[in-house]
């Protein structure tokens, strides 16, 4: 693995004009766009896999593995709780199954 670190607080006068905006967003391209090291598929820049997870999660839910539902089930219908207005028809097996809410 690489790992490269841009000090943006030594260059915060430049990057803090809207002007110079399109200039960063060229530099961040063409990083992005540099040779890769071996065996890496691309180079990520700042924040760039936190946004791709929060849209995986936003798209397909929070993986939860089924004993944590089960417990959650358990205590709403404890509390009185309306169980199929959130967890749908869930139904518990007996597999080692992860699903997603």
């Amino acid at each position: 693995d690489s790992f490269f670190i841009v000090n943006s607080a030594a260059h915060a006068s430049k990057i803090m004009k809207s002007s110079d905006y399109p200039r960063f967003s060229t530099y961040l391209n063409e990083l992005r766009q540099s040779p890769k090291a071996d065996g890496a598929e691309r180079i990520y820049t700042h924040g760039e896999k936190e946004m791709e997870a929060i849209k995986k999660v936003q798209k397909e839910g929070v993986p939860v593995n089924e004993n944590t539902v089960k417990e959650m089930v358990d205590m709403a219908e404890y509390l009185g709780m309306d169980v199929k207005a959130y967890f749908g028809d869930f139904k518990a097996s007996n597999s080692n199954f992860k699903s997603s809410y």
